[in-house]
């Protein structure tokens, strides 16, 4: 057997960086006592969820007691605005529609979402996604045609719910 295992000097200098880089971590942590602002802990809420009838509150209020801050929930444009004109709309489902700059618009689902956020103090970073049929193009996601409808889209949804 051989003498004692004496790291070469490379070693050595890698074990002062390594030790002077934890050290520095160290002291630019912050205090034990500091706090991440709750907009911080998130969650992101698939369809699932959001479909289900009954599950949305207990599980938004869930989210607020375990200390969420905010959700990231996907609003389907197809399910807002099937329809290009009014006139498409069934006339049994005209009430539930209403016109947002010239589009016929369903707020319910994307309001039962928002509500239940907002009930239980949790923001929601939205994701639009989903183009409907007479503004898609057939490709992946159903990307939309046209910018310009979506934008209206999310210009009427911002101002419906605020930035």
């Amino acid at each position: 057997m051989s003498g004692p295992w004496v790291p070469s000097r490379a070693m050595r200098r890698l074990t002062t960086i390594v030790a002077a880089l934890v050290l520095a971590c160290l002291v630019v942590a912050p205090a034990s006592g500091a706090s991440v602002r709750a907009e911080f802990i998130g969650m992101f809420v698939s369809s699932p969820l959001m479909e289900e009838t009954g599950t949305l509150d207990p599980e938004s209020a869930a989210m607020a007691e375990a200390g969420v801050g905010s959700v990231r929930v996907v609003f389907d444009w197809r399910s807002a605005q099937p329809y290009r004109r009014m006139s498409d709309v069934p006339e049994a489902q005209r009430s539930r529609f209403r016109l947002e700059r010239g589009v016929p618009t369903d707020w319910s689902f994307i309001d039962r979402q928002v509500a239940s956020a907002a009930r239980n103090g949790i923001g929601v970073l939205p994701v639009v996604m989903i183009a409907p049929v007479w503004s898609n193009t057939g490709w992946g996601w159903t990307r939309p045609k046209s910018a310009t409808a979506y934008a209206r889209f999310v210009a009427s949804l911002a101002g419906r719910f605020g930035p």
